[in-house]
């Protein structure tokens, strides 16, 4: 489990060694993260990583809804992630109810700042020139 913002040097080093990350965050339109306060939360799978020239790092991620891979700046889902602070009912489902922790999604047992890291996975770099 990784409490904190997610654009930070032990999230970077998991990448790096061949972790994936469950994170959740707010989709856009287009499944890219954005600042919806939690209204569109869901959860992307972080598969591998992208270090331009510049050293800005981006991550390759799969959203559940969407058909292909994406690559996003990790500066951007940490903002994302770290934006979920209130519940918002879904429209497909007026009358469900939701489970939430004490002090909903950003409270001290919410999602805010938190992700999933998965590590011990085989590990194979592909090196892009």
């Amino acid at each position: 489990m990784h409490e904190g913002r997610l654009n930070c040097a032990k999230v970077r080093d998991a990448l790096r060694q061949g972790a994936c990350l469950f994170v959740p965050y707010d989709p856009d339109f287009n499944h890219s993260p954005c600042l919806k306060s939690g209204h569109k939360a869901h959860w992307a799978l972080i598969i591998g990583y992208l270090i331009t020239d510049n050293d800005e790092f981006y991550v390759i991620a799969r959203h559940g809804k969407a058909k292909n891979l994406a690559v996003w700046s990790l500066q951007s889902l940490s903002d994302s992630n770290a934006n979920l602070i209130e519940f918002a009912q879904p429209k497909g489902y007026p009358d469900c109810d939701f489970l939430l922790p004490p002090g909903g999604i950003g409270g001290n047992l919410g999602l805010r700042e938190r992700a999933i890291i998965v590590k011990g996975l085989p590990l194979e770099t592909t090196t892009i020139s």
